[in-house]
């Protein structure tokens, strides 16, 4: 665990430096996450020695099936074979996987981090301590899926929504899960008033309660998931994994609402985001508990939540760095690092199966 307590010193440290050169530090900060993710050792995270086993097994799979054969039926979604295909004829080293997985995702959350956070050390502290990066390099086809949605997310925001669309089509091709974001969209339109709020707790409570019903049903249609099936894989091992998320995530939702709101037109010059953005990224992690309660049903669902959770790597810091006094801005910085450091350590001292990213190795 040294390795990640290093990266996480080395980013406070050089937190100042964001004051004054932010692009500097956040090229920096990507490089330090870039290098633990990408030379990672292959026992380090749950699923990489899977991947290293079959890159060449994956480099010799035939596509010519058809694209949506592949898609629905195929364990491995088209875009990510296909990757594979590519690279495999580059090098038939799995390590250059990794460096090329590893260098897309620190890439899309720089420019996630860097269109959306007014924090940006705190939002890197996030992205270690609250484990996403311990995910991304466990589930490697999910979080390419995580990382073209921080992308799609930009692209809503800035009103391109054919991008939107293009890029989470193009997400799909490397989790099926990410079509999910697609009802971020007509979310973003309406009004999150709480008229609407209700519209959709109203809706959830309908999936929820008919869950078992549909859900079998529809783990039959599709050949990738036939063994998926509800009863032998409802609330399991990962039940605890999984309410802590929802505690997680509720926490963040109160800590945000009572911080200070931001107004409907920002003031010119200012970092600080919108009030449809601020109440857009909110229903972002609701979402997100929404499919962690599903998620004690079926216990795969969890990491659908994933791509909503995201939210809160801007959310968080711009609650804390947007505090009046600059003294208050300081202790809610080393408050806020001092819970999410203690959470990743317990987390990765009493449950490292979640993520199998302890102990860390350097290559090899």
């Amino acid at each position: 665990m040294l390795a990640y307590f290093l990266l996480l010193a080395a980013l406070i440290m050089l937190a100042p430096l964001s004051m004054y050169k932010r692009r500097v530090y956040l090229l920096v900060a990507l490089s330090m996450i870039w290098i633990v993710m990408g030379y990672r050792g292959f026992t380090v995270g749950n699923d990489t020695s899977t991947y290293v086993q079959l890159y060449p097994q994956l480099a010799q799979q035939d596509l010519t099936n058809g694209f949506f054969e592949q898609m629905i039926g195929g364990r491995f979604e088209f875009g990510f074979v296909f990757l594979v295909k590519c690279l495999y004829f580059i090098s038939s080293d799995p390590r250059l996987l990794l460096i090329v997985v590893a260098t897309f995702e620190v890439v899309s959350l720089g420019y996630f981090l860097g269109n959306l956070s007014v924090n940006i050390p705190l939002s890197m502290i996030l992205f270690v301590t609250m484990n996403f990066m311990g995910l991304s390099m466990s589930a490697m086809r999910q979080c390419i899926a995580m990382s073209f949605g921080m992308i799609s997310i930009i692209y809503l925001l800035k009103a391109h929504k054919w991008r939107f669309l293009m890029v989470v089509l193009l997400a799909a091709t490397f989790h099926k899960a990410a079509l999910v974001l697609l009802i971020l969209y007509p979310i973003y339109q309406m009004d999150i008033s709480a008229k609407a709020l209700m519209l959709w707790t109203g809706l959830f409570m309908i999936v929820y309660l008919t869950f078992g019903s549909w859900f079998n049903v529809l783990t039959q249609q599709v050949t990738a998931y036939t063994n998926y099936g509800l009863l032998n894989n409802g609330a399991d091992s990962n039940s605890l994994g999984i309410a802590i998320k929802i505690l997680e995530l509720s926490v963040i939702i109160v800590f945000c609402i009572l911080s200070k709101r931001p107004k409907e037109t920002p003031v010119v010059g200012s970092p600080d985001f919108d009030l449809k953005t601020w109440k857009f990224l909110l229903f972002m992690l609701a979402i997100g508990i929404a499919f962690s309660i599903l998620a004690l049903k079926f216990s795969q669902i969890s990491r659908i939540s994933i791509f909503f959770e995201v939210a809160m790597l801007v959310l968080v810091p711009r609650s804390v760095g947007l505090m009046r006094l600059p003294s208050s801005r300081l202790i809610g910085n080393i408050v806020t690092i001092c819970i999410a450091v203690s959470y990743f350590y317990i987390i990765q001292t009493y449950r490292p199966e979640w993520y199998g990213i302890v102990p860390y190795v350097f290559t090899g």
